[in-house]
């Protein structure tokens, strides 16, 4: 499956994941507090995720050399505003936990848990990792948000040598 078919298949997971707000499927470039508060902006605090991919690896296929598998590592980020009167860090804490749980059961098969490889985007997936969790400075206004890199590790497809 191509790639835009997982990042599609990763959104609609992480819609279904409560108080989640926006989400895209690339990154996003806001040049203006308007631009921002219409795409980065979700119940009047700025609350977004992207979806792209970080890194691509071929490895040779262990049963026939003619054919290589492509492992793609698709990067989840997620941004929160950081607002301490309403503990903010315990929220976001919350809805990374929960968008971890919603894209490990559905990258897993269906005989297991009733996941779907991601809607068969994939033939398999590695558990979706945690690999930071911090603070960025984001959009035209500088805003102070919380920032969680989740990453899964995809394979998509085999590639004749």
């Amino acid at each position: 499956m191509a790639l835009k078919d997982i990042k599609d298949r990763l959104k609609a997971k992480l819609e279904a994941v409560t108080d989640i707000g926006a989400v895209h499927t690339r990154m996003i470039n806001v040049k203006t507090a308007e631009e921002q508060s219409v795409k980065l902006v979700s119940g009047g605090r700025m609350h977004f995720w992207t979806i792209s991919r970080g890194a691509a690896r071929l490895a040779d296929e262990n049963t026939n050399q003619s054919f290589q598998e492509q492992m793609d590592t698709i990067a989840i980020h997620g941004f929160y505003a950081v607002k301490d009167a309403d503990d903010s860090e315990a929220a976001f804490d919350a809805i990374v936990d929960a968008v971890l749980s919603a894209v490990n059961t559905d990258r897993r098969p269906t005989i297991v848990t009733g996941g779907t490889y991601l809607n068969a985007t994939v033939k398999r997936a590695s558990p979706p990792q945690l690999r930071s969790m911090g603070h960025a400075e984001v959009g035209p206004s500088a805003v102070l948000c919380h920032h969680a890199i989740i990453e899964i590790d995809v394979l998509a497809r085999e590639l004749q040598a």
